[in-house]
């Protein structure tokens, strides 16, 4: 090869190697020209809900800036979000979207949009939840599609002016960050029923209730009896607002032997240990205020199998086998943990076929 001819590739060689080097930097900043603008968008989006909303300024604790999409989460119990909701929802406008529901789709999508009649929240180790914006259901066509999203309980007017209370909000997954979501599972809303009014009538109702529950137990148990279930209550009450509701309690079907899971796997599952009381009725409660992560356990790869339905303790009945001589039975709560271990009594043993 000549070196004309060596020196013309070389040069084409560089040439080449230029020109990808342009255009891999001319790809970057069309991709960074194009975050601006989605951010610009969001920006534009979030000041236009916060005006139309007319929220008023919010201590600095608790404030997101006017400027930036949020991406911190509210790190409160869903009980004091819902009395907040209930009380002064101002103070929850810079965490929420606002959407509009998308009825064409089964389950319903959320699309955001600065005048939707719906916010779009996420709290911390929670998930993402759906309210109805306060004021926004004084129209007949906001109305309509209250029932796609949430139960309705008690009657409601036509005209919208009936005042109603969040029992439980709507659930989302996400199917675009910040812009789009599905719903998961419907929320329920109380009717005829002003949030304070609602709240406190439930707290009432729950005086009552741990006010016969204490009397029943002193009567009972005596006032060992009684701290001991105080203790019990101490711990459900703390675990409830750290984790939610409790998903399945795992009950050893070789001996009198419990763990609680709280949350989802998904979610970042939690494990607690639980107590087991015999006399005078079997009872399950929590023996601790705090949990251990569910991977960390020997449950994270247990699978999941079913008894027979010949089994003489519990027929049918879905348990975890963890790769040990032991099984742990499935329940959906503790007094249905209580039950399974009740029936145990006397028939204590793996519910699987030895091999």
């Amino acid at each position: 090869m000549s070196s004309d001819v060596e020196k013309q590739l070389k040069n084409i060689v560089e040439t080449v190697k230029f020109v990808l080097r342009d255009t891999r930097e001319l790809s970057s900043k069309i991709q960074a020209l194009e975050q601006d603008l989605a951010d610009t968008r969001d920006r534009l989006i979030r000041a236009e809900e916060i005006r139309a909303s007319g929220a008023v300024p919010v201590s600095p604790a608790i404030a997101t800036s006017v400027g930036s999409e949020p991406d911190q989460l509210l790190d409160l119990p869903l009980a004091k979000v819902l009395d907040l909701y209930g009380e002064v929802p101002q103070i929850l406008v810079p965490y929420c979207r606002r959407a509009v529901i998308d009825r064409e789709q089964n389950p319903p999508f959320l699309e955001r949009n600065s005048q939707g009649n719906y916010w779009v929240l996420q709290l911390r180790d929670q998930g993402l939840l759906l309210l109805p914006r306060p004021g926004a259901f004084n129209r007949l066509a906001a109305l309509e599609s209250l029932s796609d999203l949430f139960d309705c309980i008690g009657e409601r007017r036509e005209d919208g002016t009936d005042e109603f209370c969040v029992m439980e909000p709507a659930r989302l997954t996400l199917i675009k960050r910040h812009q789009r979501w599905q719903l998961a599972s419907k929320g329920k809303l109380q009717f005829g029923s002003a949030p304070l009014e609602h709240r406190w009538r439930q707290q009432l109702q729950q005086i009552e209730a741990h006010y016969a529950a204490i009397t029943q137990t002193l009567e009972n148990q005596g006032v060992a009896g009684l701290q001991i279930a105080i203790a019990q209550n101490n711990y459900a009450q703390e675990l409830h607002q750290r984790y939610g509701s409790v998903k399945r309690v795992l009950v050893n079907t070789c001996m009198p032997m419990a763990y609680a899971r709280y949350r989802d796997a998904e979610e970042n599952a939690w494990l607690v240990p639980c107590s087991v009381q015999m006399v005078p009725m079997v009872k399950v409660y929590p023996a601790w205020d705090a949990g251990v992560p569910w991977e960390t356990t020997q449950f994270d790869e247990a699978e999941i199998v079913r008894a027979s339905v010949e089994n003489s303790a519990l027929p049918g009945q879905a348990f975890l086998r963890d790769g040990s001589q032991q099984t742990w039975a499935i329940a959906n709560s503790y007094e249905e943990a209580s039950t399974l271990i009740d029936k145990l009594i006397g028939k204590w043993g793996p519910l699987f076929e030895p091999s």
